[in-house]
C-alpha cells in the first residue's frame, strides 16, 4: 500500500468540521460522473476499500 501523504491526517481532516467550511460546501463545483468511474476503478484495485 502506498503511504499516506503527510498533509493528509487528523489535523487536516479536522478542518472539515469547521462550520464555515461546511457552509461553503454548497459552492463547490459538482464532480463529473467520470470522476466516480475513476474512483471505483481505483477502489477495485485495492484489497480493502
Amino acid at each position: 500500500m502506498i503511504p499516506k501523504p503527510k498533509h493528509i491526517g487528523g489535523e487536516y481532516a479536522s478542518i472539515f468540521k469547521d462550520q464555515s467550511v461546511v457552509e461553503a460546501y454548497q459552492f463547490r463545483p459538482i464532480h463529473p460522473p467520470e470522476v466516480f468511474d475513476i474512483l471505483m476503478t481505483l477502489v477495485r484495485q485495492t484489497d480493502t476499500p
